[in-house]
């Protein structure tokens, strides 16, 4: 049986052609599934090795100053790998560098059968969280303690290999056929593990055994605090005394643990509830939660249709699709979910990785086959519903099923209703009471729609009359797009990047009065147009030739242009949205936002058994401005829960004198030099990690640039940034990685995406005071309606919406981080007239020190 050589390569980094080298080399010889040889061996780079790949690998120029180059040891490992079947994790990396040096020192034969365990590992378990080594070692239960050696990845990777194995041992015949043609047209060699998994298998001696999982009891029923526990029995004695709820914690927003606590009671009293959470990701935690520790045999997680796979759109598309045609990562998501579809019972594409979700693909090539065919799992979930004790749903479903699909929710109303955080909560009613008119878009498709069919020559009589509307309607979206354009010209910034913009444009403005004539006139000739291709079938079949997707959309057209032109002035406004670009404007739309939710809204939500709203904290103190006064909740009781505490759990450090002693300019909401200089002076009295808070995404890749100009900080920590190193999760991992690392990201992306890094010690740096921007459409849409007087707009809106946010920042960061230091770079707390009521307000939560 032919020898298979598991390799991994450490480089200083992943270009050849800018001249980066190998610095560690290994590989695991098995045959006959025994390792007959296990090999590692540093390699001098004759380079400098940069500080970050030193801190992934802990390989420093020291390390391999006596170590033989590549060009000494080249015929080695040539003889060692040349007869084997290649194996790695992301082949891309570690066989092309070893191809190329090889050919460099005179080896140019190298060309073995080679497998990619990352690709395999997509198709056969794309399940996994990841698909890096420290992920699948996760997912198959396999110890892994030093990842980054080079040795110890290939010894991971051997394992790794042998279960992947036995993976494609499970799989039917049926399965593995419907399988193979798209992994045999991957550029490498991968069929060989589906077509032979028994070479790829190890003996028993030989196999790791999986470690045992340690199950954390903490996030399951909380038995730590009972004041947790007392609140939630608090919640329950309210909520039978009174129907319409909301409850709030006038210190900070409410635990989670309470809310745990809470859905403990009612599951334990057998009472049916819908619970809301604020997105979907969520979800899957709170199922998790529910059944790991509670009894119950009907829950359902309720979501829209996208979130499901459309299995007959699938098969459609693996009748017609071409193979020889498909890209790779199409071949992969593809194969990949084949394999999915014969183990889940439910459809839901959060069972996946997501970079295996086959919806895009589906979009693209079956859009008009999805709207039309039968939804098997999405069906199944919502006729699953009507019956189970428990259904969560994210805030935006939910409301879209108070607007779209009140057929569905409609069974809901026996049950009590649970919603986790109005102030979210009531954005996703706003998102969802929105309608949005994408005047670029439908200019282009219009335009080039009549163009094609004045080309056509079996169109009709009747279709000559459409060509002709189609160019009215044109006219019209041409117009209306030149006059968004022109109120635009005052929010660009001339660069040479695409930037979004957005322009608020008042109900009172003659701009609003130019919108709804526009919007109304292209209704009537939207209602025209419809009534012709209802008489002709034929014209039908020759639009859907020339764009599959468009008269799908025209269909969906009509009840934005409908709702658009009969919003209630004094309840909405305007927003122009665009993207911007050396003074161009493109995909200009004009989104109709509700301010005042219509109150069928709220007499919706009141016709459940029961309705527990928690309140974040901007209703009590924001009646004039906050969810009672948007969502018009008028019938519902407050109910504020006793005080926990008066001592102010967590210290902020504001170094005022630092600050104004600098002469170094920088903006309040940007992380500048002063802010660099501090953790330079400071550095030696840090721990492992820092994370710098800042407003938005752009200020986070601004404070990374400026960081990285610093041979101080890049000699001690690894730098990680939102919209710089990836996602999230990625940042994630590799700050866990690469510790010590300093991590920056916007307050927003901290507590949208709940992210955190359990068990470790954390230094935190606030940029600024969590202002919203004053020119923010919803901002302006506020005063306009509360006070048109800016600075009375000031008091009522931004300084509460700042303390809130302030809260909603400094309370995640306590429930999720162990904090050594918390230091905000603002003096604004001390030194502005309004500095002693923000302190005030938060006294109860946080204590402010002026630090030297």
């Amino acid at each position: 049986m032919t020898k298979i050589a598991i390799v991994d390569i450490e480089t200083t980094g992943p270009r050849i052609d800018e001249g980066d080298q190998i610095i560690q080399l290994a590989a695991v010889i098995i045959e006959d599934g025994l390792i007959i040889h296990e090999h590692s061996m540093l390699i001098n780079p004759e380079r400098d090795i940069p500080v970050h790949i030193s801190q992934l690998t802990g390989i420093e120029a020291s390390t391999v100053a006596k170590a033989p180059t590549f060009e000494k040891v080249a015929g080695l490992w040539y003889e060692r790998l040349n007869d084997c079947v290649f194996v790695a994790h992301n082949l891309a990396l570690d066989l092309t560098f070893l191809t190329e040096y090889f050919n460099i020192y005179g080896f140019d034969n190298f060309k073995p059968k080679a497998l990619d365990t990352v690709k395999l590992a997509k198709i056969l378990v794309p399940q996994a969280q990841g698909f890096n080594l420290n992920d699948l070692s996760e997912y198959f239960d396999l110890p892994f303690a030093n990842a980054h050696d080079a040795l110890a990845d290939a010894q991971l990777t051997t394992q790794l290999l042998h279960h992947l194995a036995l993976e494609v041992k499970m799989l039917d015949n049926v399965t593995l056929e419907r399988i193979l043609p798209f992994v045999e047209a991957l550029p490498n060699d991968e069929a060989e593990l589906l077509k032979h998994p028994d070479h790829y298998l190890l003996k028993e001696e030989v196999v790791v055994k999986a470690q045992e999982k340690i199950v954390n009891v903490s996030e399951g029923v909380i038995k730590q605090s009972n004041k947790h526990q007392q609140l939630a029995q608090l919640i329950i004695e309210k909520a039978h005394q009174e129907k319409l709820l909301v409850v709030e914690d006038i210190v900070a927003p409410i635990n989670p643990t309470v809310i745990k606590r809470l859905l403990e009671e009612i599951i334990d009293q057998g009472q049916a509830f819908c619970f809301a959470t604020r997105q979907s990701s969520n979800l899957n935690d709170w199922r998790s939660f529910i059944l790991n520790y509670f009894s119950v045999e009907k829950l359902v997680v309720l979501k829209n249709a996208r979130h499901f796979i459309h299995v007959a759109a699938f098969e459609q598309l693996l009748k017609t699709y071409q193979i020889e045609h498909a890209n790779q990562q199409e071949l992969l998501v593809i194969a990949a979910t084949i394999n999915w579809l014969t183990q889940t019972n439910s459809g839901d594409f959060a069972e996946i990785n997501q970079e295996l979700n086959i919806q895009p693909i589906l979009v693209k090539r079956c859009g008009r086959y999805l709207s039309k065919k039968t939804h098997k799992f999405y069906q199944q979930m919502i006729k699953n519903s009507y019956a189970a004790q428990i259904v969560l749903l994210d805030h935006r479903f939910f409301t879209e099923l108070t607007r779209y699909h009140r057929d569905i929710s409609d069974s809901f109303f026996e049950r009590w209703l649970i919603v986790d955080n109005l102030s979210i909560y009531t954005k996703a009613v706003r998102q969802t009471y929105q309608d949005e008119l994408a005047v670029s878009e439908w200019f282009t498709k219009t335009r080039l729609l009549a163009d094609h069919l004045s080309y056509r020559e079996e169109v009709s009589q009747q279709a000559s009359h459409f060509i002709k509307q189609l160019n009215v309607m044109t006219k019209l979206l041409n117009d209306l797009s030149n006059y968004c354009q022109y109120l635009l010209e005052g929010e660009q910034k001339i660069q040479a990047t695409p930037s979004k913009i957005e322009h608020y444009v008042s109900m009172k403005d003659t701009a609003s009065q130019y919108f709804l004539d526009s919007i109304d006139e292209i209704y009537q000739l939207h209602s025209k147009l419809a009534k012709v291709l209802k008489a002709d079938i034929t014209l039908i079949n020759v639009i859907n030739d020339i764009d599959k997707k468009w008269y799908y959309q025209f269909n969906l057209l009509e009840e934005t242009l409908y709702h658009m032109i009969t919003s209630k002035l004094s309840q909405n406004y305007w927003v122009l949205a665009a993207e911007s670009i050396q003074g161009q404007f493109f995909h200009v739309k004009i989104i109709n936002q509700a301010l005042i939710i219509d109150d069928s809204h709220v007499n919706y939500l009141e016709r459940f058994n029961q309705v527990i709203l928690f309140s974040p904290g901007d209703y009590h103190h924001l009646q004039k401005n906050g969810s009672y006064q948007w969502l018009q909740l008028s019938n519902f009781k407050y109910f504020l829960l006793p005080k926990q505490t008066s001592n102010a759990s967590v210290t902020i450090n504001v170094p005022i004198e630092y600050i104004l002693d600098k002469e170094v300019e920088t903006e309040k909401s940007e992380f500048g030099q002063l802010q660099k200089i501090y953790i330079e002076d400071n550095l030696e009295n840090y721990k492992d990690y820092l994370l710098i808070l800042v407003n938005s995404k752009t200020a986070a890749q601004k404070a990374y640039r400026m960081l990285s100009q610093s041979e101080l900080i890049r000699s001690r920590y690894s730098l990680h940034a939102q919209g710089v190193s990836g996602s999230l999760k990625k940042i994630k991992r590799r700050a866990k990685e690469m510790q010590p690392s300093i991590v920056i990201m916007s307050w927003n992306a901290l507590l949208n995406e709940q992210w955190c890094l359990e068990n470790e010690l954390f230094e935190i740096f606030i940029t600024s005071l969590p202002f919203n921007s004053p020119k923010m459409a919803s901002i302006q849409a506020m005063t306009e309606y509360l006070t048109e007087d800016i600075e009375a707009g000031f008091h009522e809106i931004l300084l509460p919406q700042m303390i809130q946010n302030f809260k909603f920042i400094v309370s995640y960061l306590e429930n999720n981080f162990q904090l050594n230091t918390v230091n905000l770079f603002d003096e604004r707390v001390f030194t502005k007239y309004y500095s002693q009521q923000v302190r005030e307000q938060l006294e109860d939560l946080v204590k402010f020190e002026i630090c030297q």
